[in-house]
């Protein structure tokens, strides 16, 4: 699955918004962004995310089945069937977030990303690119093709909803594609050398010769469970991140989603998304787990590791 922002949640506690409400609210969300985004391109999924303390995953082959055993009792109590991995596979490895130091190529629509996995200590080769569009109108992030030359790539879009002002779920759309390329492919660190394969990058208006610099996050991360939401599986998941290798995880963050779907034509699973958000992801248990103090950086994880607070 493929992210996105967060809002802050401190204030999450002072409001509790009734069940009809919350499903008309999701119902009309999904017409809206039908309305809005149909017409540019079509959107195969959905992503929901919320930030945990570090520490509750200091050691993840052991938190994050306590951390998933505490979303499972919840999930399971509001009416959400929900299992566990037969066997947790830890995966490992670095994201590096390419961009200039004023994150010009965030400004013009567009993220870059590298994530390198290790097995038994070893870098796989090749790597796994991103090239995502965001934080722009739909017109925009749906209507770029991000087609590639080069290198085979698999392009899908996904909503990635958060908690809003005044408790009301938003939408934040994403279009990516992901592809493999060797490390020398890019040794260089310009944006020509990656829009050499995913050419719609021109249209950030940065010249080809820019240097990019990284943010690197090195994570840990499991898929931990499964939710039933509406008619299908989700799958639950945890990832830690830190600044240095083997350093304490700064956060863990809980996903869950669905993709490879028509979005369009399944508002119920924006309704039980939503619903297990609520119900679930905002339970006094849940949140009790709460990441304090990220909504000084604006939902950026990317902020956080920099240490920029807005």
């Amino acid at each position: 699955m493929r992210k996105m922002v967060a809002i802050p949640f401190a204030v999450a506690g002072a409001f509790v918004l009734a069940s009809s409400s919350a499903l008309a609210g999701a119902q009309q969300r999904h017409a809206a962004n039908s309305q809005l985004w149909k017409p540019h391109g079509e959107v195969s999924g959905a992503e929901y995310k919320f930030q945990l303390d570090g520490k509750y995953c200091a050691d993840p082959a052991q938190d994050f089945k306590k951390v998933w055993a505490v979303i499972r009792t919840e999930a399971e109590k509001a009416g959400f069937p929900a299992t566990d991995i037969k066997k947790l596979k830890l995966r490992q490895g670095t994201k590096d977030y390419l961009d200039t130091p004023a994150d010009a190529l965030k400004h013009a629509g567009f993220i870059v990303r590298v994530n390198t996995r290790y097995e038994d200590g070893i870098a796989e080769n090749p790597l796994r690119v991103s090239v995502k569009t965001s934080g722009k109108d739909a017109a925009f992030v749906l209507g770029t093709s991000l087609f590639t030359r080069g290198a085979k790539g698999k392009i899908s879009a996904e909503d990635n909803p958060s908690l809003g002002q005044g408790g009301v779920m938003v939408s934040n759309v994403e279009k990516g594609v992901d592809l493999k390329l060797a490390p020398s492919q890019f040794e260089g660190m310009t944006l020509g050398e990656f829009t050499r394969y995913v050419p719609d990058l021109k249209k950030s208006g940065l010249p080809g010769n820019t240097k990019l610099e990284a943010t690197r996050a090195y994570y840990r991360s499991a898929t931990v469970g499964k939710i039933t939401l509406g008619m299908g599986e989700a799958e639950a998941k945890l990832e830690t991140w830190s600044r240095t290798a083997g350093g304490a995880p700064m956060l863990c963050e809980f996903s869950y989603g669905y993709e490879d779907v028509d979005y369009f034509k399944t508002p119920e699973l924006v309704e039980a998304g939503d619903a297990f958000y609520r119900k679930v992801v905002l339970s006094p248990a849940v949140r009790e787990m709460q990441l304090p103090g990220f909504e000084k950086f604006g939902g950026s994880k990317t902020r956080l590791l920099r240490n920029q607070p807005l």
